[in-house]
């Protein structure tokens, strides 16, 4: 059953939303002047049905939630969240998956706080002063900064097909160097740079490891920690890295009759995560956009502004019918015998107050884009009044 309409943040309560009731076209984001002049406005229930009608047939399950303004409109579990020979049962709308990239733009949100209460740091300082002391640091790397890593034009040296980065990766990465130095502002997408804010943030902090702490968990729990504090935490959600019980299970599209992705240890992060790792309902990356985009709880508004307007964080955004559609897309798959098997996931802001998330349990093959998907969906979703 969908949702009821639940507030998400409280202080915007007094903002003035005109939503239907369950039988009618709810009708949203459209001005005064818009219905004077007869301007096509939103329609969250057309919204809702695009994303049903185009994730339905694509995915064994799905879950979707859609927030106006820091309202939480609509949720809902489609298909299944586990299929034979796994014990089998239907998507719920708390199931937290794994949300793979989407954890980008929660790192990114956890720096730009840290930046923000660090006033000796800006987004153009080096990184180099917060590399650990006992890494070899390439002179190159003084010339790389916290922007050229959410934008992800640092310039290193990424071993193709490398998507998991321990600590011992980013060391060698950093002794290394930047190996392209005319790579800014030419962009190359790696995890290695959101995983890197798993190291630095400790050194920012000044925190040291606890007794007989060995490095890797000393950084992991760190940065978790602040991550959950200044992220999660004022948006009331919990985020854990490892997978949760009685798990959702991840999936071929069409299905290939054999057992899903569940609790293999691969699907643990707690070592190696910032760019992925953590495990989020759609409703719990609807409430994170809610309290990101509409208060000062996370972030001040002028970081948010430089967020939204750079797109740090927001690898996948797109140009639609109504402007600039801020979006990060996620995946995170094994192939088991030829089969890609897997997970994919997006969190989405749209003009107008609209946020909104989807994570599908399955990988097709060949994959579509989630990013396009939701712009066409939201791009069809206004309504003459």
């Amino acid at each position: 059953m969908k949702s009821s309409r639940v507030v998400l943040v409280s202080a915007v309560l007094a903002i003035a939303v005109l939503v239907s009731s369950c039988d009618q076209v709810g009708l949203v984001g459209g001005t005064g002047q818009d219905l004077a002049q007869g301007l096509p406005v939103f329609s969250v229930d057309l919204f809702e049905q695009n994303i049903r009608n185009a994730f339905l047939n694509e995915s064994v399950g799905f879950t979707y939630a859609i927030a106006v303004q820091g309202t939480l409109e609509r949720s809902d579990a489609v298909g299944s969240a586990r299929l034979a020979p796994d014990s089998p049962r239907s998507m719920a709308v708390a199931d937290k998956m794994h949300v793979a990239s989407v954890s980008k733009t929660i790192a990114t949100a956890a720096i730009l706080r840290l930046i923000q209460d660090t006033p000796t740091i800006t987004l153009q300082s080096s990184i180099a002063p917060y590399l650990p002391s006992g890494w070899t640091v390439d002179p190159s790397v003084l010339f790389v900064s916290f922007e050229d890593l959410l934008l992800h034009q640092a310039g290193f040296s990424y071993p193709d097909g490398q998507s998991r980065f321990t600590n011992r990766d980013l060391q060698t990465m950093i002794s290394t160097g930047v190996v392209d130095p005319n790579q800014p502002p030419n962009q190359t997408y790696s995890n290695a740079h959101h995983n890197l804010l798993r190291v630095i943030v400790p050194e920012i902090l000044g925190v040291s490891p606890l007794v007989g702490e060995d490095d890797v968990t000393f950084r992991a729990r760190v940065f978790g920690t602040y991550v959950q504090d200044v992220v999660f935490d004022p948006a009331g959600v919990t985020a854990p890295v490892m997978p949760p019980a009685d798990p959702v299970h991840y999936y071929a599209f069409p299905h290939d009759g054999n057992a899903g992705l569940g609790l293999d240890t691969g699907w643990q992060f707690s070592e190696d995560f910032g760019a992925y790792g953590w495990y989020l309902s759609a409703v719990d990356i609807v409430r994170i956009l809610s309290y990101l985009n509409y208060t000062e709880a996370i972030v001040s508004e002028e970081m948010r502004d430089a967020m939204n307007q750079q797109e740090y964080g927001y690898w996948n955004s797109r140009t639609g019918d109504k402007g600039r559609y801020q979006m990060k897309q996620g995946g995170w798959s094994y192939t088991v015998d030829s089969v890609s098997k897997g997970v994919q996931s997006i969190a989405a802001h749209f003009p107008g107050g609209i946020d909104a998330a989807v994570i599908v349990n399955s990988r097709r093959d060949p994959g579509f884009n989630m990013a396009s998907v939701m712009r066409d969906a939201f791009d069809a979703s206004f309504v003459d009044p």
